[in-house]
């Protein structure tokens, strides 16, 4: 392997064997159109590259091997102090001139002064979107492109011929819509499509004979469809030589330290450098600066690079001039797209400007992550919305799930000591365990669960429950003015909802996703931002396609912004956690503070449809509800419920309708319209004296991973093998930042991998579910995201 003292050249005998080794990897995979495409034949340069593992004119040591920064989301203080403590005057390519990066800017909190101040210093400024949404329509497409083009023209005042680039948020496409549209929108590429291949790195190439390689992300350009001019650039995927996981971006691997992200940063360098030359691409978010031991070891990489004589770090627009007309490592000095005679030359923003924030210091952040070094299998490569981190345990999400034919899981009793379910493997299963009409799993391997045996009440049999030819789904008694509560006759959706047993709309159970949320009680800072990352990746993906999510109930003061706004990015929703109140206050007071806290979060804190949690130790009361609707709250899910039964959310149109569980007596007796409650229900042990609502305040749950996951599953199977109502997991910061944290979140992680791999379970926010509800369809894939 090469060294930093090596010269350019590298090793020879190391050089034959990397091409030996890309060789053998084209034998077993090749662009499957490259017989179609034939360079200087049917496909001429400028306009015209074809798909290739090497290049088609120029020997190997004759390329300048090019290294692109390519930083996506918003440009603002808190992450263009990184950006300028590494992107400097003094940091120059061989021929005398600046390195640059590509900006792929989305508009949402974005200082569009600054990106001017980038444009002016050489940096390639291109679109990311205005709302950082899945594209996952043409029309859809047209309206972020379109718009965020202008964005950056008029408010970044960028020149219209120098926005030519575009970068789907997270790396979701339209298909052959995409580069047709970007076409017509004057862009001339497109940085979407992902690409994880070892001792392979396509190099960038033009669609006039379609999208030949493995679609990660679908949709993609078709194999044999054509957009002939337009230029895809492909993300190619990150390795961590330790643990061999695969990464969609550099930040989606977590290093052990500034040594092991530097040799993390060199390795997959090398695995382009030694071989065949293609541009190499380092595509990521400046969130991975927030670890200081990351941006050091950035700043050293950049500088490892500066020292061999044949490579350039420019921009991606800089980059397809090249590809346009390529130039030799002995010409290149005097290529005009690469020249500097325009760009702004001054001292960097880093160290004079007063309006950008310097990165944070050492001491101000502790931000660690160990890396994790057992063996584990590949990935493909994934997309990141923000950022990106992988697990050494992976499940494969089906790419169709809950086909018609698919069967759910079934039954089985095994306990444990702890009179927590203990799970086990059984890929054998008796005719009696069968049932045709539920869906299958989707994975090869079938899995027997067993069963919390706890006498659960039949719908029948649950207090109030009522069924009427109007009504077949079955509604527990709600009152308003002495009236109950009965769906679609006196309660209509999608603004009102009786509390049931039963899916909405009188949808079957067997085709419905079953929805799993995640609440989490908890400040967004240094503490808690790095747990919170591990399990909101981005990696584990819902049969949508979409990355699970959750809601944070979050306090009003004590957050960091910028771990805020990557968590939002990421798909997560962000509450109000209410503040500590007495039982002592008076409702004016009670009322009163609530609103305050409400109406004080910044707006830019919280995501649309906000809901409130209160703290556990006390129950929402009539004032406390009385101010939720007042401040247009869209949603409580603060009442630990006493019921047996297993509710949907309900809206409080006619009154709270279960029993509170902490002090009873102020329960809320009013109707509150709109307002939906989601009701906490208590986790189940076969002890019926165990009980805990709070998965960090369960008894026995943080001995083992093993113990947390059976806890998790067997009550997960409560809901799934019923009437498929939500399954609730909710959380304190504890969970995040305790001693037992590790097995705390292995034994989630482990559950969210199990489950996700049925086909029809989502893992998502009160908000996302609550939308569900108002709208419901089939299957799992179909979900909105």
């Amino acid at each position: 392997m090469l060294s930093s003292s090596s010269a350019p050249l590298g090793n020879y005998i190391s050089h034959l064997l990397q091409v030996t080794l890309l060789l053998t990897s084209l034998v077993l995979f090749s662009p499957t159109s490259g017989a179609d495409c034939i360079q200087g034949d049917n496909c001429r340069l400028p306009n015209c590259f074809c798909p290739t593992f090497q290049h088609p004119s120029l020997p190997v040591l004759e390329i300048p091997q090019i290294v692109y920064f390519g930083f996506d989301d918003a440009v603002q203080p808190q992450v263009s102090g990184y950006y300028d403590q590494l992107f400097t005057a003094d940091r120059k390519n061989p021929n005398g001139c600046p390195i640059t990066m590509s900006l792929y800017v989305s508009d949402e909190y974005t200082q569009y002064s600054k990106v001017h101040d980038y444009y002016e210093r050489g940096m390639e400024i291109a679109s990311h979107s205005v709302t950082h949404q899945d594209i996952d329509t043409g029309k859809k497409l047209r309206k972020e492109a379109e718009e965020e083009k202008k964005n950056l023209i008029n408010k970044g005042n960028v020149p219209a011929s120098d926005v030519v680039g575009w970068r789907s948020p997270n790396l979701k496409t339209a298909g052959d819509e995409q580069p047709d549209i970007l076409a017509s929108l004057k862009y001339t590429y497109d940085i979407s499509l992902s690409y994880n291949k070892d001792f392979e790195t396509p190099w960038p190439f033009t669609l006039d004979f379609g999208y030949p390689y493995p679609c990660s992300i679908p949709p993609c350009p078709g194999v044999d469809s054509s957009h002939p001019g337009f230029w895809e650039v492909i993300v190619r995927g990150f390795t961590n030589p330790v643990t061999g996981l695969s990464c969609g971006y550099v930040d989606g691997c977590r290093p052990d330290g500034e040594d092991a992200a530097l040799e993390y940063l060199w390795y997959n360098f090398l695995k382009t450098y030694e071989a065949e030359r293609a541009p190499f691409g380092l595509n990521m978010h400046a969130a991975w600066f927030a670890y200081p031991e990351y941006l050091r070891a950035t700043e050293r990489f950049i500088d490892r690079l500066l020292g061999l004589s044949d490579i350039y770090i420019i921009n991606v627009k800089q980059m397809l001039d090249w590809m346009r007309k390529p130039t030799s490592l002995a010409k290149i000095e005097t290529f005009k797209p690469w020249s500097c005679s325009d760009i702004q030359t001054t001292t960097q923003a880093s160290s004079t400007s007063s309006t950008t924030s310097p990165p944070p210091s050492s001491s101000s952040l502790t931000l660690s992550i160990t890396a994790q070094t057992r063996t584990t299998s590949k990935s493909s490569v994934l997309p990141p919305s923000f950022i990106q981190i992988q697990f050494p345990r992976i499940m494969n999400v089906p790419q169709n799930p809950l086909e018609s034919d698919k069967t759910r899981l079934e039954n089985r009793t095994n306990m444990t000591s702890l009179g927590i379910l203990r799970f086990t493997e059984n890929s054998g299963r008796s005719n009696s365990q069968r049932n045709s009409s539920k869906p299958q799993p989707s994975s090869s391997q079938q899995f027997s669960h067993p069963m919390i045996a706890i006498d659960r009440p039949s719908q029948q049999q649950a207090a109030g429950y009522v069924n009427n030819s109007e009504s077949s789904q079955g509604q527990l008694l709600g009152r308003r003015d002495g009236k109950a509560c009965l769906q679609s006759v006196n309660c209509y959706p999608p603004s009102c909802f009786c509390r049931s047993l039963s899916p909405p709309s009188k949808l079957s159970s067997v085709t419905i996703p079953q929805i799993v949320y995640l609440a989490i009680d908890s400040h967004i800072d240094a503490r808690t931002f790095p747990p919170l990352m591990q399990v909101f990746s981005g990696f584990r993906k819902n049969p949508n396609g979409c990355p699970i999510s959750a809601t944070i109930f979050s306090p009003i003061t004590g957050n960091n912004p910028l771990y805020v706004n990557v968590l939002k990015a990421k798909g997560v929703y962000i509450g109000v956690n209410g503040g500590g109140f007495s039982a002592l206050y008076s409702d004016s007071l009670i009322r009163q503070r609530v609103l305050s806290h409400v109406t004080s979060i910044s707006t830019g804190h919280l995501t649309k449809n906000f809901g409130w949690r209160g703290y556990a130790s006390l129950s929402p009361t009539d004032a406390v509800f009385q101010a939720l609707s007042e401040g247009r709250v869209s949603f409580d899910s603060s009442v630990m419920i006493d019921s047996t039964d297993l509710p949907w959310p309900y809206t409080l149109d006619f009154g709270l309708n279960d029993s509170c569980s902490v002090m009873a007596s102020r329960c809320p007796k009013a109707n509150y319209p709109g307002l939906w409650e989601v009701p906490i229900s208590a986790f189940r042990f076969t002890d019926p004296h165990q009980t805990c609502y709070f998965l960090d305040t369960c008894p026995y749950s943080a001995n083992s991973e093993e113990e947390v996951f059976n806890l998790l599953f067997n009550n997960f199977l409560l809901h799934y093998n019923g009437g498929k109502s939500p399954f609730g997991i909710n959380l304190h910061s504890e969970w995040l930042v305790g001693h037992n944290k590790s097995v705390f979140q292995k034994g989630l992680l482990r559950f969210f991998d199990e489950v996700l791999r049925q086909g029809d379970v989502v893992v998502v926010s009160i908000e996302q579910m609550l939308k569900w509800m108002s709208s419901p369809v089939l299957h799992a894939q179909n979900f909105p995201c």
